[in-house]
């Protein structure tokens, strides 16, 4: 069983939280999705520049979403640039008082394949440029 805590959007505890999912590259946060599930799943896309932007996908169902701040978006980098990861989507939820933390995504898998392809070429190798080396 998994059980989560119900976060509100508002203060009046009428709206479930929003989903925020920032997808970050090298610590750089790159794409934010927004997601409202109540009263239908919606989706919006931005960009770190506070933009919205079209990505193709989900556009059946868009939306004007509510955005990030700045302070938001240097957060889900920071948390980022501390990953050993050259890609990381870091997930919130977009509480009333705060952004609450949810999940990274699917690091470890990454992780463990990224390590199981450099064992394969060899103990102590390098990849392609010469600087990463096996774990």
């Amino acid at each position: 069983w998994i059980v989560q805590e119900l976060i509100y959007e508002d203060a009046e505890r009428t709206q479930p939280a929003r989903d925020l999912k920032f997808y970050c590259f090298y610590g750089e946060v790159a794409l934010i999705l927004e997601i409202c599930r109540f009263p239908e799943k919606q989706f919006c896309w931005w960009n770190a520049k506070l933009e919205q932007i079209k990505t193709g996908l989900y556009e059946d169902k868009r939306f004007t979403g509510a955005g990030v701040t700045p302070e938001q978006i240097k957060l889900a980098a920071s948390m980022s640039a501390k990953i050993p990861t050259p890609f990381i989507r870091i997930d919130f939820l977009k509480g009333w008082q705060e952004l609450v933390f949810c999940e990274f995504e699917a690091y470890w898998r990454v992780h463990e394949r990224l390590k199981a392809e450099l064992m394969a070429k060899g103990e102590g190798e390098t990849v392609d440029s010469g600087e990463c080396q096996s774990f």
